[in-house]
């Protein structure tokens, strides 16, 4: 019996690829010259003005913070195209779901996209048994409207003031 016909070894497998990516990445930006940087991407995403005037240098920043959303980016795209097939239009599948996640945990709120990605996997899954394959793709938009509809700031959002 071959391991990856086991699903159980197959989401094993998949925790253990985020976390190759989640962990050198995260000790990258605490332990290393990278890390002043951090607080510096922080500053600069809160106020690219106030940041400026603090002396951090913002177009750096921008330089920065793109080479290392692109490497998440080009990582992440290895790691897909090891399970699923490569074509031009593969990346539209995850990224309505991670637009409906966002949308659903509120924008800006990490707390809020974990719970969002948890309940829109939960829905999907539950969709998935109930209707066809491909059912799961229908209960995110059908969530995606209703939140739309009746919480458009998400789970987590609050109205701007």
């Amino acid at each position: 019996m071959r391991l990856s016909a086991c699903p159980s070894m197959s989401s094993r497998r998949d925790a253990m690829d985020s976390s190759c990516l989640r962990m050198p990445s995260s000790s990258l930006l605490r332990n290393s010259a990278i890390a002043s940087s951090c607080l510096a991407i922080r500053a600069t995403a809160g106020s690219h003005d106030l940041a400026a005037t603090c002396g951090i240098y913002v177009k750096r920043i921008y330089f920065i913070t793109f080479g290392l959303a692109s490497a998440m980016g080009g990582a992440a795209g290895v790691l897909a195209s090891i399970m699923f097939a490569i074509y031009p239009e593969m990346g539209e599948s995850f990224l309505m779901r991670s637009f409906t996640v966002i949308v659903l945990g509120g924008m800006g709120h990490v707390v809020g996209a974990v719970i969002g990605g948890m309940i829109l996997g939960l829905a999907e899954g539950i969709g998935s048994l109930y209707l066809s394959g491909e059912g799961g793709g229908a209960i995110s938009f059908a969530i995606l409207l209703l939140i739309l509809i009746f919480r458009p700031t998400g789970l987590m959002g609050r109205r701007a003031e």
